[in-house]
């Protein structure tokens, strides 16, 4: 019974670190676009960042690295969404260059940022 006790304690562990990293990386996102650094993470959640991404990925299934870009590009289509340029969503998300960010954002979404601005014009996005 005692072994039960402890997997569920484990589990429940897992469980917080996962959700707090996450919660934490949107909020980096949120706040630095891509300057977010996972590193941060350690000092954040005071611990090291192997046992933060096995827990994550326990919990959730896929890495740190793939939500981070999942939110990326999430916030990129909010910012499209609300009028904004390539350009300005780029900035926005503390890109350097404008061709860094449209490379991000073809490989993440699978298509241009023309064209996903294109279907958000015809009502398809």
């Amino acid at each position: 019974m005692e072994k039960v006790g402890q997997e569920q304690t484990k589990e429940q562990h897992d469980k917080r670190i996962a959700v707090n990293a996450r919660n934490l990386l949107a909020l980096y996102i949120e706040d630095e676009g891509q300057s977010a650094s996972l590193k941060r993470l350690e000092t954040d959640l005071k611990l090291d960042s192997d046992t933060i991404s096995r827990s994550y990925k326990r919990y959730f299934g896929t890495t740190l690295s793939d939500l981070r870009e999942e939110l990326l590009l999430e916030k990129a289509k909010e910012y499209l969404r609300a009028g904004h340029t390539a350009t300005e969503t780029a900035y926005a998300l503390n890109y350097s260059y404008i061709y860094s960010f449209s490379r991000f954002f073809k490989t993440q979404a699978g298509i241009s940022v023309s064209e996903y601005i294109q279907r958000l014009r015809s009502g398809e996005e």
